[in-house]
Order: C-alpha cells, then structure tokens, then sequence
C-alpha cells in the first residue's frame, strides 16, 4: 500500500507544465509577483536586515551561489532560502492558505535553487505548483490539531512544500522525492508563543523552514534514504504535531484533481490574515459614516472561534513590538478608525494614546457558528447609536488574479519607496515568465542600486 510521502513524491516527479491547467500557472505567477512584491518592500525592516547580515557574514559565497533580492549580495544556495524566506516574511502582508504563509517559504527556495541549477521559468512555475500544493495537502487537513498545541502552521507545513520544490528542480524521481518529504518531516518545528509575546521568531521560522526544506532535498539527492512511514507510522509527523495517525490515508488523494493553489489568498493590509475581514469591515463603516475616533464608546467583533482565539488577536496592549500590533484585531480597528489606511510604517506607533484607547475599546467575540474569513462588527457610539457591518465574503473575496497582485504591490512599493525600475522589471518579466530560459538576468534585475 502506498504510503503519504510516496504518493505525494509521485505527483511531484510526475507532474510537468503541461500537465497543469491554465488557471493554476495564471494563479502561480500571482503568487510570484505577489511574494517577490512583498519581499522587495521589506528590504529595510530590521528582521530582513538582520537575516541577510548573518548570511552575508557567515555563509557568503566567491564563485556560485544565489543572490539576495534587493540586497545583490552572492550567498549560499541554503543562505539565500534562509535570507529571502524572512525577507519575504517581515511585512505581515503574505499570501495564506489557511493560516499558513506557503509562499514565504516555497518562492525563496525555488527561486535561490533556480538560479543554482540555470531552472527556466518553466521549470520554476512546476515547483512553486507542486510546493504549494504538497504544503498545502497536509495543512488543510492538519492544521485545526496543530495549532491548538502551540505548533505553527506556515514553517511545519511550508517545510515541505520547500522541500517538494527543491526536489522537482532538482529532477528527483518518485523514491527520491519521497525521501526528501521524510527527510522534511524529521526537520519540521515551529511553535506560536512568539505571538504571545510579540518577540521576533516568527519572521525567522519561515527563512528556516525554506532552508531546511532545500536541505531536506539535497539530502535526499545525495542518497540517504527517508522513512516511507515517516507522516503516519506510528511515531511519525502527525503523532508528535497532531497527537494522532488516525484517518492518514486520505492526506494527498486529491493532487491533481483539486488544485488547492487556486485558494490561496492574499491580503489587502499589513496585518493577520484573521484581521483582514474586520478591517474591511471597518473600513466600510469608516467609508459610509465618516465615523471618527472620538464619536467611538466601543467595537465588537465577532469571528470564528478558531480565528478569535489564535494567539495575539484579542491582545489589546500595551504593546511594545510591531509583532503584537500586526497581530491584534484591536490595534487594526484602532489605526483605521484614526489613519483611514493601515501602513506597516504605523505599526510601531505604540505610545499614541488615542490608538492603544481604541484598541482596547475592542472585544473580539468567538463565534462558533461564524465561517472562517467572515466576521460581524458592531461600534456603539457615545450618541447611544449602533453601526453593524455584516461581513459575510465567499472564498474567493481575497482569490486575487494576477492584475489584482499587480495593483496591490504597485501601492506597497510606491508606500515602501522601492525604486520604480525595480518595480516594473518585476511585473515585467513575471507577466511571461514562462518564456524565459534562464532565470539569473531576471533575479539580479531584482537587485536596489545604492540607497542613501
């Protein structure tokens, strides 16, 4: 009988471009401009800086390598997933897929080994499809255990959609490709009490997650074998993150069949994915009532429990760190309420009396009956009126298309100051990616000139 990793090693070895539909590469290079977008406007936050400044210390490299975006600078193959992956991470503003960030992970390391191996665009599109699809096959199934223990999704997870990236560019075959997702199973970690305390392993558990995912593929091409059992068996991944093996069998019958990339969301603001329903929704009142901070006695969220009771949500200061702001639904209904916008530049504003009153004006309201991405907010106002907004969204609301990623990452960059050139290389380039035969012009294209 097949076991998990060897029926998602087949998928993986067997899957080519051909093979995928339209839509799907349509919604992989969504995700490439949406991912690289997002990197390229962290270039400056201090837990991007700090990651390439280790690397680039420690693991640089003279002759072959991979290139840190923006930055330029020739690192390691392992280096570069590391560096890129936090990159990509420290805004808050990733593409989801429940609640983990595949992108963060998968693109950084298919992107550094691309570059290692001289990967087409083609070549890129069918492993950032099979790493996404790979993560999320276990996520989805997985993820409702997990995360009630304190385990974090996105680098759990991430980690083998890494790994299943860097495995097709690799050109593993089936067995070798099931060894690397075992060997990927024996690497994974990752816990949520960062959230709790608003310190900053989070942005780091991603880069390490696209590292080890890489690594877990090069071990594998290097001959060392990986147990077949190693996400049921008895002692395997599901037992030590999910505390159970039962019900295994179901985990990747439907690669191929449902493309779970096409649900990958992405996210308007700089903040949770939970608190992106809410703070439409804020925004729509702000929109219809030209409601103002002052005429606010206080905000009630209701949302899925699941979302509602994810560590950092209901935390409503005081803060002291911009991991503890991106996360509370508070602070998002509170920079709204008073900037009309949300800007990742705002996130450090911990001290602003009339942002940590208004955030700790909100409830947020566990709901049980309330579907995911879905949330229901009511502001009672000083006069003694009440305004309700009803968010009630489809799937899809957050599904954004290529062009949509397009629009999103022009006014984050025009936010963030990454130099228009840079900009429209990248837009440029990733409209036809799959027409390129080589991906090095494309990714030092991506490099800043000297900025004051």
């Amino acid at each position: 009988m097949e076991t998990v990793v060897e029926r998602m090693g087949r998928f993986c070895a067997d899957l080519d471009f051909d093979l995928i539909p339209s839509e799907v590469i349509s919604k992989a290079k969504a995700c490439l401009i949406n991912g690289i977008g997002i990197g390229l406007s962290c270039h400056d936050l201090d837990s991007a800086r700090a990651a390439r400044q280790i690397i680039k210390e420690f693991e640089p490299a003279c002759e072959k390598g991979a290139n840190l975006l923006a930055d330029g600078s020739l690192v390691s193959l392992m280096g570069a997933a590391f560096a890129n992956g936090v990159l990509f991470h420290s805004r808050g503003q990733e593409d989801t897929h429940g609640t983990m960030h595949i992108g963060t992970m998968v693109i950084p390391a298919a992107l550094a080994l691309s570059q290692w191996t001289g990967a087409s665009g083609k070549d890129l599109i069918v492993a950032l499809v099979v790493g996404y699809e790979i993560a999320a096959a276990l996520g989805k199934e997985l993820t409702e255990l997990t995360t009630p223990r304190g385990f974090r999704a996105s680098p759990i997870y991430g980690i083998f959609g890494a790994a299943a990236a860097s495995a097709k560019l690799l050109k593993l075959d089936a067995a070798q490709t099931a060894d690397a997702l075992a060997h990927a199973s024996a690497f994974a970690f990752g816990t949520t009490e960062a959230f709790v305390t608003g310190t900053m392993e989070i942005f780091f558990e991603n880069g390490l997650a696209s590292r080890n995912g890489l690594l877990a593929a090069l071990t594998a091409k290097s001959g060392m074998a990986g147990a077949s059992t190693a996400i049921e068996g008895i002692f395997g991944f599901t037992r030590a993150f999910g505390n159970t093996n039962k019900g295994m069998e179901r985990l990747g019958i439907d690669l191929g069949h449902q493309w779970e990339l096409l649900k990958v969301t992405f996210k308007p603001y700089p903040t949770c994915a939970f608190n992106q329903s809410p703070t439409t929704a804020m925004m729509n009142l702000i929109k219809t009532h030209d409601l103002k901070p002052d005429q606010v006695n206080s905000i009630k969220i209701r949302m899925s429990s699941y979302e509602a009771k994810y560590p950092g949500i209901n935390y409503t200061g005081p803060f002291s760190t911009h991991l503890q702001t991106i996360m509370s639904t508070g602070f998002a209904m509170a920079l709204a309420l008073k900037d009309r916008k949300l800007h990742l530049s705002d996130m450090w504003r911990f001290d602003e009396e009339v942002l940590n009153t208004l955030s700790q004006m909100t409830q947020v309201i566990a709901d049980e009956t309330m579907p995911n991405s879905n949330c229901v907010l009511n502001i009672n106002l000083k006069n003694g009126e009440e305004l309700l907004e009803e968010l009630f969204i489809s799937p899809d609301f957050y599904f954004y298309d290529f062009e949509q990623a397009v629009d999103l990452i022009k006014t984050i960059h025009e936010e963030t100051k990454v130099p228009t050139k840079i900009t429209d290389n990248l837009i440029q380039n990733l409209r036809n990616i799959e027409s390129l035969e080589n991906l090095d012009d494309f990714i030092r294209s991506l490099i800043f000139e000297v900025r004051a």
